[in-house]
């Protein structure tokens, strides 16, 4: 078991959860004197792990940028050649990844959406058909939260919001998008989804549950819940006037 904590450390358990231990390659980093905290805090929000090889681990830091370890933790260093830096680091906002085919890795960053094909050694913008927007320092770029991913149906599904100050779907049009060309292009499911929407999707709030089809769900800041059970094809709403929804998980039976 791994579990990313505020401030940016990454801990790991053999034993259930009886114990854990602090990966010290990351704790003790030569630059962590420089990172910085986004407006979530300097949180270790996403962990990967290669399914053929647990000693790659790739972790998230918001906002120092995204970090490998070959050696089972023992050392990590910087991946993020190719992405656009937040200052003198990189605000990570999400990574997803298939863990049998570990080397492609989508990432939604505070500076736009990448992907990578040779585990974070070099990323590469992937935003066709998705909407863009001028951040406050003026970057255009696909700004959102969550990013999730689909092994068996090769789908990769982001949320695009308007911007870095206003945070909300692009003309009030809730959508999830989704790719099923490894980036290539991206094309809107809102089917049923709200068209009068000015609210947020955080990054732990889009979740899915890995069965055939696929199915996704998310939360928003005003408390909804949608669902789709065709892969993002169509939604519905499974809940509302919940308290702001700041994660989801999903289990297939």
């Amino acid at each position: 078991l791994y579990a990313g904590v505020s401030e940016a450390g990454v801990f790991r358990s053999r034993d259930g959860g009886e114990s854990w231990q602090v990966l010290r390659g990351l704790h003790e980093h030569e630059t962590r004197p420089r990172w910085g905290p986004g407006f979530g805090g300097l949180c270790a929000h996403s962990v990967l792990v290669d399914g053929n090889d647990p000693r790659r681990i790739w972790v998230g830091i918001s906002a120092a940028g995204a970090f490998r370890s070959d050696d089972g933790g023992e050392t990590f260093h910087a991946k993020n050649d190719g992405v656009s830096p937040d200052g003198e680091f990189f605000c990570v906002h999400a990574l997803a990844h298939d863990p049998a085919n570990a080397d492609v890795i989508f990432r939604q960053d505070h500076r736009g959406v990448y992907r990578t094909t040779n585990g974070g050694d070099t990323w590469e913008v992937v935003e066709n058909g998705l909407p863009t927007s001028v951040l406050t320092d003026e970057h255009r770029c696909s700004f959102g939260f969550p990013v999730g991913f689909d092994p068996a149906s090769r789908s990769a599904f982001v949320i695009p919001l308007e911007g870095d100050s206003f945070r909300f779907p692009h003309d009030g049009r809730l959508a999830v998008y989704r790719t099923r060309d490894d980036g290539a292009s991206w094309e809107a499911c809102d089917e049923g989804l709200p068209n009068q929407c000015y609210t947020n999707v955080l990054r732990g709030a889009l979740a899915l549950d890995h069965r055939e089809p696929c199915g996704v769900y998310f939360g928003t800041t005003s408390g909804s819940v949608f669902g789709s059970a065709d892969c993002g094809d169509s939604w519905s709403c499974l809940a509302s006037d919940l308290p702001k929804v700041l994660c989801v998980e999903a289990f297939g039976s």
